[in-house]
């Protein structure tokens, strides 16, 4: 997770190594959402004063820009809860959703969190379109086949 945007040399570095070395790469981030930073606040007792954040978790806006090349993107909005992956349920603590993703990568959709959204604490439940499916799929894990050069 960067704490500063990246150069476009770096940029364009990344996208040269994974399309033409095969470089795989991971990214793992936390929330970010420029509308939650104003109730995320604490009571600091060393200054006896009330701090407000100044930034989320991660800085997705620089992940935005690095996956840009790769047709990825990262949504604003902030999902939490658990789901069941076969029999074993997974906890999600925090994070962004997957808004732009290109084929054929294969995708692991989390139904049933709860968005973030401001003065709900994170208690609004997902909406759905008809037939279902969800308004936006929540989407957190990622991969391309490795045999397919078209893409990342």
């Amino acid at each position: 997770d960067p704490e500063e945007e990246f150069f476009a040399e770096e940029v364009l570095k990344l996208e040269r190594d994974v399309r033409e070395t095969r470089l795989s790469v991971i990214v793992l981030a936390d929330w970010y959402s420029s509308e939650a930073l104003d109730e995320v606040q604490f009571f600091d007792d060393n200054t006896r004063s009330t701090w407000v954040a100044v930034t989320g978790g991660s800085n997705i806006p620089a992940l935005n820009d690095l996956l840009a090349p790769f047709d990825i993107a990262l949504s604003g909005k902030i999902f939490h809860g658990q789901w069941k992956v076969g029999k074993e349920v997974v906890a999600f603590k925090s994070g962004n959703s997957i808004l732009g993703f290109p084929g054929p990568g294969y995708l692991v959709a989390g139904r049933g969190l709860k968005e973030y959204t401001k003065g709900s604490k994170g208690n609004k439940k997902q909406q759905k379109l008809r037939g279902g499916e969800p308004a936006e799929k929540k989407i957190w894990g990622t991969a391309f086949r490795s045999n397919d050069s078209r893409r990342a």
